[in-house]
């Protein structure tokens, strides 16, 4: 399976799910989808109906990054496993 490229956390957690990965902590971040892309494309921020605990979430972020990156690894490296054989 490969993974593209997307700034869609729910497209991405969507994908991991049909793949087996319990990602059911990560599912609250996708409410910060849209700041991935604005921030990205256009200029200024959006505002929020409440602040946001910038430290918990930079927390979980990383966490998923790591996550992610496990499972992307695990999944190269059957393949690369597969192609020996």
């Amino acid at each position: 399976m490969s993974f593209p490229l997307t700034h869609d956390l729910s497209r991405l957690l969507g994908l991991l799910e049909e793949n087996g990965s319990d990602v059911s902590t990560f599912w609250p971040l996708v409410q910060y989808t849209v700041f991935a892309v604005q921030a990205r494309y256009e200029a200024g921020l959006m505002e929020t109906e409440a602040p946001i605990d910038r430290r918990a979430v930079i927390d979980d972020v990383q966490q998923l990054l790591g996550t992610v990156a496990r499972l992307i690894g695990a999944t190269v490296g059957e393949a690369r496993e597969r192609d020996r054989r």
